[in-house]
């Protein structure tokens, strides 16, 4: 049985950790997130981008950016265009996806933060809801489709 998508790829795009820029005994550390979406017509692919940001007053000491690309089958493809230049996917099936890309991101920054002082460290949970609370329309551009 198909489901008319896979993971075809997963790329770290971004990571600095500024450990100095650091202070344990703050506890005041804002976590900003940031989604971009992007679509290629020409592979099928739609890039789900996850960044993150951890900032203790005017320093940010942790930037991480993650982008998962999935495969759309030529069926599924067809019953997401809204007209030639965007598609929409409802907004749960597109909170799925960004919950799995979020799930990749927690381990990625687990993984790259161990064995610093900064690995006490986690990504908080994400109301995915705040993030995204309806359908998602994902422009096509033709000349270029990473996440914008």
């Amino acid at each position: 049985m198909s489901i008319g998508f896979n993971l075809s790829k997963v790329v770290a795009e971004r990571f600095d950790a500024f450990e100095q820029l650091f202070d344990e005994n703050q506890d005041d550390i804002i976590v900003d997130t940031a989604l971009n979406t992007g679509f290629n017509p020409q592979t099928q692919e739609l890039a789900f981008s996850i960044e993150v940001q951890f900032q203790q007053g005017k320093n940010v000491f942790i930037i991480a950016q993650l982008t998962h690309y999935y495969y759309f089958e030529n069926e599924l493809v067809n019953k997401l265009y809204l007209n030639q230049g965007s598609i929409t996917l409802q907004k749960d099936f597109a909170r799925h996806l960004i919950v799995l890309t979020i799930g990749s991101l927690r381990g990625y920054l687990i993984a790259k933060l161990e064995g610093t002082r900064l690995s006490l460290l986690h990504l908080p949970l994400i109301e995915i809801k705040k993030l995204l609370d309806e359908d998602l329309v994902v422009r096509i551009d033709s000349t270029t489709y990473e996440p914008n």
